[in-house]
């Protein structure tokens, strides 16, 4: 199981959000990734969540590799995305009408608009571009409750974007801990796409476990009048 977290930002950038931890096929045996694949020379990234997610991750950023599409242009990513889609649906066997049919994000971080593409692999492929929130993988996550609510009540800075995304994947982590791992965050901005260092992560994380101690602090001080 996957979660992704992507939120676009009042500075222009973007806020990569997504765990660390993928099955590898069999019962509780599991492995720690990064799951964003990033292409610099292209400065473009790609990931995934569904059926098979690794190997077409991997065949994606192949394709992203050797391909002499212009990332700029946005109807180019779109038929290049488009026609990978057909291809793996077919060498990948995908039934898109089964649970976990797989799909894929590519982000391109240019200096004036950084762009996020979603795809869906079958037939027909589902690919489009994406101006604001998403929040893909786990459906059922507490956590993407959370950041759904509040991002939209934010500033979108890009530091209030890394706090809501970092806090919404740690208590989804906590709540399906063997299947969603902990937080990874990468950053777009000024063109640059970078994956955040141990200790800037484990700001975030201290800001989010600070919240926690918040509420319950709150909670616990909390004395209903009667008298009204």
């Amino acid at each position: 199981m996957t979660m992704h977290i992507i939120l676009p930002t009042a500075e222009r950038g973007i806020v990569w959000v997504t765990d660390t931890t993928v099955g590898m096929g069999t019962a509780n045996n599991f492995a720690s990734v990064d799951k964003i694949l990033y292409l610099k020379g292209k400065n473009a990234a790609c990931s995934n969540w569904g059926n098979a997610g690794l190997l077409i991750n991997n065949e994606l950023f192949r394709w992203l590799k050797n391909s002499h599409t212009d990332f700029s242009q946005q109807g180019e990513v779109i038929e290049l995305l488009e026609k990978f889609c057909v291809i793996s649906t077919s060498s990948f066997r995908i039934d898109r009408s089964k649970p976990g049919s797989p799909n894929v994000i590519l982000v391109t971080c240019l200096d004036s608009e950084p762009r996020i593409y979603y795809a869906s692999l079958g037939l027909p492929p589902v690919v489009y571009a994406v101006d604001d929130l998403i929040c893909a993988g786990d459906e059922d996550s507490l956590g993407r409750i959370f950041v759904e609510h509040y991002y939209d009540q934010s500033g979108r800075t890009m530091n209030e974007a890394l706090f809501l995304g970092v806090h919404a994947m740690r208590k989804a982590h906590q709540q399906k801990a063997a299947y969603i791992g902990p937080p990874n965050a990468w950053v777009c901005k000024g063109g640059e796409f970078r994956r955040l260092t141990g200790a800037e992560l484990a700001q975030c994380i201290k800001a989010s476990e600070a919240l926690d101690k918040k509420i319950l602090h709150v909670g616990s001080n909390f004395i209903l009048d009667t008298t009204k």
